[in-house]
């Protein structure tokens, strides 16, 4: 096994036992796999929900997280970054094509090392701040659009502070309608219903 080879093996098998199943799932078939980041929020962290006429504003614990899909190439972490795929459901495709342009620039600052652990710690502790984001998330809606039901409330992924306003949650994929409350299902950056904002790297 060449140097290359063996220190993937390592990186891979030490984010293992870091994560547990949820965040970390690696493809036993290649050097491959996937990484699950919850964001930190600062306290007092409100997200505006704008759905036609109707503006909310609600303080929040977490939002879902970003998934980050990888590769390892044959000669990382020597010459080449991962491949990578970048996605997220409450970030416009700018503000994702922003993350990976710092992921880039993390693996070319370590002079060939391995830079996933580097990467997730971005992600978790300073993806806000690099998008200026500070204490508020505005999620505009489209206005133009009858919303759609969501049966499926296993994918919560906002929790909402105020007991005494509708629960709201960001579902994975998109946001959407609930019984529980209302989800506005929109793409953050043009305010239609699309899928989330995803950003493809290498490979």
């Amino acid at each position: 096994m060449n140097t290359d080879l063996e220190e993937q093996e390592d990186e891979l098998l030490a984010l293992k036992s870091i994560y547990d199943s949820k965040e970390f799932i690696r493809d036993e078939t290649k050097s491959a796999g996937e990484i699950r980041v919850s964001v930190e929020l600062p306290a007092d962290f409100n997200v505006v929900l704008n759905y036609g006429e109707t503006i909310g504003q609600y303080d929040v614990s977490f939002l879902p997280p970003l998934l980050l899909t990888f590769e390892l190439p044959a000669d990382y972490p020597s010459s080449s970054p991962p491949y990578f795929t970048l996605t997220c459901s409450w970030l416009s495709h700018a503000q994702i094509a922003s993350l990976s342009d710092q992921l880039t620039d993390l693996y070319q600052a370590t002079g060939g090392a391995v830079v996933l652990f580097s990467w997730i710690q971005f992600l978790r502790e300073d993806a806000l701040k690099h998008l200026d984001i500070h204490t508020l998330l505005e999620l505009p809606s489209d206005q133009s659009k009858t919303p759609q039901v969501n049966q499926d409330k296993q994918d919560s992924g906002l929790s909402v502070v105020d007991n005494d306003e509708p629960s709201y949650h960001v579902s994975s994929d998109l946001l959407v309608p609930s019984r529980a409350g209302l989800h506005c299902h929109t793409d953050p950056c043009t305010g239609e219903r699309s899928s989330p904002a995803k950003i493809r790297r290498g490979g």
